[in-house]
């Protein structure tokens, strides 16, 4: 029973209070930081560098102009430990995540 120390960021200050009140009944999970702000500027956000152990992104790459992605993800990759790990899910253009815009908004 091991417990597991975590840090959160989001772009959407809501998205962070439901992440709260969902880790209230995670016993074996505590929540440390939660940021709130552009995953490209991490620093500036108070996030330190050189600190995860592993730093994870899901699904969360999506909303970000290409020409910043290079900044997003070297702002995460900043973020580790030498020799840490960064797990980033991209799902595929015939996931829920890319069709269901498609099926309510059109193209």
């Amino acid at each position: 029973d091991r417990m597991v120390s975590t840090d959160f960021m989001d772009l959407c200050k809501d998205s962070i209070a439901v992440l709260r009140k969902r880790t209230e009944v995670l016993n074996n999970l505590r929540l440390n930081e939660c940021y709130v702000g552009d995953l490209c500027n991490l620093g500036e956000l108070g996030v330190p560098s050189l600190t995860y152990d592993v730093i994870v992104n899901m699904h969360g790459l999506y909303g970000i102009d290409c020409a910043k992605l290079p900044l997003a993800l070297q702002a995460m990759h900043d973020a580790l430990k030498p020799g840490g790990t960064m797990v980033i899910a991209i799902a595929t253009d015939k996931s829920p995540y890319q069709q269901v815009p498609i099926h309510c908004f059109g193209s």
